[in-house]
């Protein structure tokens, strides 16, 4: 979904219908947009759903198209649809990112609480969503503890019972699901069209039984109450987990400690120290800070410096300096072998020394041949 498939909006003088057509249709798409509900793309979509959807609520309070007297077997067939206007601009609020989240999810549950008492009042609700609606309560105690728990609300400690509470609502909801897809599934094939025209508006506009359209108005209403009890229910668990998290962060403030006014009179009220003139007084006294040093130059420069020691010297120089240490070991393996000392050809006694030496070796290896005292060198 980008901002180039998003459909034309209708013009400002447009009628009420046209405006809530066009605002469910970007409802609808959000179940199906591919981007990420944080992206510029979807909140750019959320903003136009929540600009059509005030527009229509300001269109049905100036166009008084309920009355606080009437109920629900009052109000017209095609104005049913309506009363859930409230209840969609809701889903909005829980959708927009980037602002105050906590300020965003109060707007949701006032529209909720609008939207179910507006239900109420028509004498629209079940038994079941009204005696939930009475023990949840309209008004919430932020101040004890921030947690969204009703004035006189249902004990939500028994996590067995709130677990079969949950599973009713979700068949109920199944069920009403159920039914509206059978009634849209009947008026389509009674007039020969095809899955597209499932849309509310496109269905009014078909020759339909007024019965079936009038049946199919309150169920969707009734699916959108069941919703809009599930979504406060998350509300209500969300808002818990923000204030909680509120409380337990130190704010900014806290975190930056006093002043210490005490040293900044003491520093007031210290005389001031002479950066010139002599070092010492009469009597022997320092005036002035001074440094224990004469080599001026040598401060000067250290203060533009590397943070770390620098070498003193080469690699070359280091191996050297250990050599003459004698921490380096030199001779033996071929070094020793080439090393060997050579006989001067003028030495004549040298050279007989050597020859001696080889004719003994031949000698040695005659008389001891490869294989000797091995049986016969048979291994």
């Amino acid at each position: 979904m980008t901002d180039g498939n998003l459909p034309p909006a209708p013009p400002a003088s447009s009628s009420l219908r046209t405006h809530f057509s066009y605002a469910r249709r970007l409802c609808v798409l959000f179940e199906s947009s591919p981007h990420s509900p944080t992206s510029p793309s979807f909140q750019s979509h959320v903003a136009a759903a929540h600009a059509s959807l005030s527009l229509c609520q300001n269109l049905v309070r100036s166009l008084a198209v309920f009355s606080p007297n009437e109920t629900i077997e009052d109000v017209n067939t095609g104005d049913i649809r309506y009363i859930v206007i409230d209840a969609l601009l809701a889903d909005v609020e829980t959708r927009s990112v980037g602002g105050d989240r906590l300020a965003a999810l109060e707007r949701a549950r006032l529209l909720y609480e609008a939207f179910l008492a507006r239900c109420d009042g028509l004498e629209c609700l079940g038994e079941e969503e009204r005696t939930w609606r009475e023990m949840r309560g309209g008004d919430e105690d932020d101040s004890t503890d921030g947690q969204a728990v009703a004035k006189g609300g249902p004990k939500m400690s028994d996590a067995e019972r709130r677990r079969s509470d949950k599973i009713a609502r979700y068949k109920k909801e199944k069920a009403t699901l159920a039914q509206i897809k059978e009634l849209h599934a009947r008026i389509t094939s009674q007039n020969k069209t095809g899955p597209d025209a499932l849309d509310d508006d496109d269905i009014e506009g078909l020759p339909a039984d007024e019965e079936h359209l009038r049946t199919l108005s309150l169920l969707t209403l009734s699916l959108t109450v069941q919703k809009s009890l599930d979504a406060l229910r998350l509300i209500d668990e969300e808002r818990s987990l923000l204030l909680q998290f509120a409380a337990s962060t130190p704010s900014p403030s806290s975190l930056i400690a006093p002043p210490d006014t005490s040293t900044l009179l003491d520093a007031a009220r210290a005389p001031r120290v002479p950066a010139s003139g002599p070092l010492l007084g009469s009597k022997g006294k320092i005036l002035r800070p001074f440094i224990l040093t004469s080599e001026r130059q040598q401060i000067r420069d250290g203060v533009f410096r590397y943070g770390h020691n620098l070498p003193t010297m080469s690699v070359e120089e280091y191996l050297e300096e250990e050599m003459n240490r004698g921490n380096f070991l030199s001779g033996g393996g071929k070094d020793q072998e080439s090393g060997k000392k050579e006989v001067d050809d003028q030495d004549q006694e040298g050279q007989d020394q050597e020859t001696y030496k080889a004719r003994a070796w031949d000698e040695f290896k005659d008389e001891n041949p490869v294989g000797w005292g091995n049986r016969y060198n048979k291994g």
